[in-house]
């Protein structure tokens, strides 16, 4: 009942409302007290998202101790970048609909490829 819940996304150029508002509007519709929400709207990725969370934690004086609530295809990667900042990290998994299952999970393939062959070359 007291842990900070973040809010993190931006808007696409598709959408009407941020992400960072979508996971709030939830939030707060599951029970959250909205004063223990913080929402950041610039992030347009997930290493902006922990970014620009680290940010405000550090700003706040919170350790960068994380439970990261994504979706299960997305939660290996998420996890990656957050303790590569230096995040004590947890996981919940959020289920994704099994139509979209094989083309998402080859795309996080295909980016945590890059992520290791871009980090080889550095």
């Amino acid at each position: 009942p007291s842990a900070v819940c973040f809010a993190t996304g931006g808007k696409g150029s598709d959408g009407s409302r941020s992400e960072a508002r979508c996971i709030y509007d939830d939030l707060v519709s599951r029970g959250i007290a909205p004063e223990r929400i913080i929402t950041e709207e610039r992030a347009v990725s997930t290493e902006t998202n922990f970014a620009y969370t680290a940010q405000i934690m550090d700003s706040m004086g919170l350790p960068r101790r994380a439970v990261v609530v994504t979706s299960e295809f997305h939660q290996y990667r998420s996890r990656s970048i957050a303790e590569g900042m230096g995040f004590e990290t947890y996981a919940v998994s959020a289920p994704s609909p099994i139509l979209y299952l094989p083309a998402w999970w080859i795309r996080e393939i295909i980016v945590i490829e890059y992520r290791y062959l871009t980090a080889l070359g550095k």
